[in-house]
């Protein structure tokens, strides 16, 4: 099973300068609508052949929303 991260402890983690890298997965328009900031938009049915852009710094928490 895939972890999940509460919404309030990703929040935390944001607010404390954790490293966080955050992988948005939903289609163009959603993100357009509201992102967070510094994200990745990589819509889930173009991961595949775009999983090479996925380059997290070394002890960052990926996330993936």
């Amino acid at each position: 099973m895939i972890p999940q991260l509460h919404v309030a402890e990703l929040k935390r983690k944001l607010d404390a300068g954790e490293p966080v890298y955050l992988v948005d997965v939903r289609n163009y328009d959603e993100h357009a609508y509201c992102r967070l900031p510094d994200s990745l938009l990589v819509p889930l049915p173009e991961l595949v052949g775009r999983v090479d852009e996925v380059d997290p710094p070394a002890g960052a928490l990926v996330v993936v929303y």
